[in-house]
């Protein structure tokens, strides 16, 4: 089991979106900081404790650290309402990667994320495994649920993808990871051991959590504390925009 994705997994698969940093590229930049947008050339950029240092002129700028908190698998008509309404009392935009059938049944929910200014992607229309699905099958899924959701992001549910497909969706979108994984669906994972391991987010995390029936009870629990802790340690967060 880990919380952090180990560091192999982005050297295996370059072609997938790992953080913050790896999404914006040189474009990257702090919206908090008006019409700073830093470059991410070694010479002008770095990071240290947790924040971004930026040089500019001989004049080092604190920035302040960033991560971007995604939900899986929603829309839910019991969970996803909840954690609109929070987000909504914590100032906070968020990416949803849905499901296109629960789009399907619960529209208004939906549209309700778009409306709040929330980010979306693709998350295949019926939630296929990428291992145990054919291409054509799957592409096929994507294509569907591309109808329902607007949008050039994707990330596999279950974050399995065989390499033969992701070079064709890579064509087409952008393929979101994560790097930090809540495993708030898991009950041998303790709420007390997931808002622990929450200590060791670091800026440009992309952080999973899931809006399903596995998780409605439990996130409740583990994301306002984390997203406390993250606020209190100076944290800004960031929609991942497709």
């Amino acid at each position: 089991m880990f919380f952090k994705s180990p560091k192999v997994l982005t050297w295996y698969y370059p072609n997938r979106v790992w953080g913050i940093f790896n999404f914006y590229g040189k474009d990257f930049g702090d919206a908090s900081v008006q019409n700073f947008k830093p470059s991410l050339s070694n010479n002008k950029i770095g990071i240290k404790d947790s924040a971004i240092f930026v040089k500019n002129k001989g004049i080092k700028s604190a920035v302040k650290p960033l991560v971007a908190i995604t939900f899986d698998d929603g829309p839910d008509e019991e969970i996803t309402p909840w954690i609109l309404d929070f987000l909504k009392d914590q100032n906070i935009k968020a990416t949803f990667f849905c499901v296109g059938t629960n789009v399907q049944k619960h529209p208004k929910i939906y549209a309700q994320i778009l409306a709040d200014g929330h980010a979306v992607g693709n998350h295949t229309m019926n939630h296929e495994n990428g291992f145990k699905t054919n291409d054509e099958r799957y592409l096929e899924s994507i294509e569907q649920a591309s109808k329902l959701i607007d949008s050039k992001i994707f990330r596999p549910p279950y974050g399995r993808l065989r390499k033969s497909i992701e070079r064709k969706i890579y064509q087409d979108y952008k393929i979101i990871m994560w790097s930090w994984l809540s495993f708030d669906y898991d009950q041998k994972v303790s709420i007390k051991k997931i808002i622990r391991s929450a200590k060791k987010i670091k800026s440009g995390d992309i952080l999973v959590f899931h809006d399903n029936q596995k998780t409605k009870s439990r996130l409740k629990a583990i994301l306002p504390s984390i997203v406390e802790n993250l606020k209190k340690t100076g944290f800004n967060f960031r929609v991942l925009e497709g």
